[in-house]
C-alpha cells in the first residue's frame, strides 16, 4: 500500500552480483573420440570463459572440465569431470586454458568420449 503511495519498501540493487560460477559448454554435432579436437573445445570454453571473468571483474581460483557420451548413443558410457585448481586466481586467457587442456587430457579415455549434439 505504501508502495502505491510513493514510499519505497523494498531496496533494489543497481547492479547484479558477479557470478559464483560460470559456465561455457556445447555438444559436438558428431562423435569425437580422439583427444586433440577435444583440448581445443575445451581450450575455446575456457577462453569464452576467462571473457566473462574478466567482463564481471572476477577472477576463478578453480576451474571444472567435464565431458560425457550422449544419454542416447549405444555401448559404454562415459562421465568424467575433474576439478583443476589453479596457483593463483586469475581471468588470464592463458592460464584458464592451459587448465581446461590438462583436465581434459586427465580424464580422457581413447574411444570412449564421443558426445553427440542434443
Amino acid at each position: 500500500m505504501r508502495e502505491l503511495q510513493g514510499m519505497q519498501c523494498i531496496d533494489l540493487d543497481d547492479a547484479p552480483e558477479p557470478k559464483q560460477e560460470i559456465a561455457c559448454t556445447r555438444s559436438f554435432g558428431q562423435a569425437i573420440t580422439e583427444l586433440p579436437p577435444l583440448v581445443e573445445a575445451v581450450s575455446k570454453f575456457a577462453s569464452r570463459a576467462a571473457e566473462k571473468l574478466r567482463k564481471q571483474g572476477s577472477l576463478a581460483s578453480q576451474l571444472l572440465a567435464f565431458a560425457h557420451t550422449s544419454p542416447f548413443r549405444p555401448g559404454p558410457r562415459f562421465n568424467k569431470s575433474v576439478e583443476v585448481p589453479l596457483r593463483r586466481p586469475t581471468a588470464d586467457t592463458g592460464k584458464l586454458v592451459q587448465a581446461a587442456a590438462m583436465g581434459m587430457r586427465r580424464m580422457y579415455e581413447p574411444g570412449l568420449l564421443a558426445p553427440t549434439e542434443n
